[in-house]
Parts: C-alpha cells; structure tokens; sequence
C-alpha cells in the first residue's frame, strides 16, 4: 500500500472538500468515500441526503478524484441510534456523534478503506490533532481553534486506529477554510455548516 494514497471522508460539507484540496496540494493520492448512514424512506427531515451524495460528487467532480460510495444503514441503527435510545429510556444523555466517531466513521469506514479500497489512511474533515511520540504512541490533542475544536467528538476513538487517521484542518480557523474553498473555487465554499446528529443531520422524531 502506497503510503501517500489516502481516502477522504466527503461528506459534502466545505471542512470535508477543503480536506480533500490540501491533501492533493500536499501531493497525496487522494479518493473520495461518501458514507451513507440513514434510509431516505424511513421518514422525511430537513437536511436531505441525497444533496449532499451530490455535493460529494460534484466536489469530487471539480477537484479531479474518484468518490466510492458505500453505506452503513444497519450498523449505525444498531451501534449508534439503538444506544441513544437505550440511553434516553434510562435517563442519560448519550452523544451520537462520539458514538459515530468511534463506531461508525473511524470503525466501519475505516475497516472498509482499508479492507476494501487497499488504503491505509483516512482523512477527515475534524478540528483536532494527532500526534505520535518517540515510542509510537498516538495522543489525540485539540485543534489550534479552540472555538472549532472538535477533538472531544473523537475521544473514544480507538488507540490503534489514531495512527490511520489524518486531520489535515487542525492548524485552521473555519474562517480560514472558507477562505480556502474560495481559492479553491469549491461548489460548497458557502454552504452552511452542518448541524444535527453526525452524518444524518437533522431529523425530527416524534
């Protein structure tokens, strides 16, 4: 396995496609995988997953890579909304997107890179950093923008997945990453940010 290929999670927002640029500036091969992880029939919510499986394919389109599209509908019921309900019916507040990270996207995702794709590496667009010490052991650290830190999302990722994993935006500011997608001439440069449960979005259940 090449150790300069590297898939990118797309996910169709601006932090994911940015991620995807710079790791191709930086001279990386880079390949898109867009994840889907709720049926579209189940009911109707506000953020649609087909546009943003379009927005991943036109960015991926524009910036000159090959997406992979995969789903993981079952896992993420079982492994990540049956725990959130579990958690609500005994009166805690268990967070979705902890239990995405760590199952799901750097769990599932990750093994299918791996396994499937034939690359090492995943990329993210995550506000956090991963450092290695002398001894090979990997620290998840938080971001330069403590207003956009996201590390506390990836605190249950696993120890030995750390060291497949890239987060090229820890250095930036999200104003920074505008700016970029800008220059970039990205289709999502002023999409807004997303918001709701991780790689679902926002969803009434009532």
């Amino acid at each position: 396995r090449s150790a300069r290929r590297v898939a990118v999670g797309i996910s169709g927002g601006v932090d994911s496609a940015v991620t995807a640029g710079l790791l191709k500036r930086q001279g990386y091969d880079v390949i898109g995988v867009h994840m889907t992880n709720w049926d579209p029939h189940d009911e109707f919510g506000e953020c649609s997953g087909e546009a943003d499986k379009d927005m991943s394919r036109r960015v991926c389109r524009l910036l000159g890579i090959e997406l992979h599209e995969t789903e993981f509908i079952g896992d993420y019921w079982t492994l990540v909304f049956q725990e959130l309900l579990d958690g609500y019916s005994q009166g805690v507040t268990p967070n979705p997107d902890v239990l995405c990270n760590r199952f799901i996207k750097f769990g599932r995702l990750l093994t299918y890179v791996r396994e499937r794709l034939g690359v090492d590496k995943l990329a993210t667009g995550h506000y956090a950093r991963i450092e290695e010490d002398k001894n090979g052991n990997m620290s998840l650290l938080r971001a330069s923008d403590s207003l956009k830190d996201q590390s506390y999302f990836l605190s249950h990722t696993r120890q030995d997945m750390l060291s497949h994993i890239l987060l090229p935006l820890h250095q930036y500011t999200k104003q920074q990453v505008r700016e970029l997608a800008n220059e970039m001439k990205l289709p999502n440069a002023d999409r807004r940010s997303s918001a709701g449960i991780c790689m679902v979005g926002r969803r009434r259940f009532d």
